[in-house]
């Protein structure tokens, strides 16, 4: 989606990457500290579980909140793309 939002490469790479990082980093901290834990939930890494895929638990909401989020963003991609005035 950002690389469709921004015209200049550094833009959407600082977004397109930074956010997940940002995730990654927040996931960290709280799992460092008992103080942190409520960070954990501004990061959509909490919507994976590999233990509860693994051990049979309930992981189907979380997939399609995932899926949700996912078909959203590439909608809005595709929607700016298509009115975005190329610079060539």
């Amino acid at each position: 989606m950002f690389s469709c939002v921004f015209n200049l490469t550094k833009n959407s790479l600082a977004l397109g990457a930074g956010i997940p990082i940002a995730f990654l980093i927040l996931e960290i901290m709280a799992g460092t500290s008992s103080d942190l834990e409520n960070l954990r939930f501004l990061s959509m890494n909490t919507l994976f579980d590999p233990s509860a895929i693994t051990g049979g638990g309930t992981f189907i909401p979380q997939f399609i909140a995932m899926a949700v989020i996912g078909a959203v963003l590439y909608l809005i991609g595709i929607k700016v793309f298509k009115e975005k005035d190329l610079p060539l």
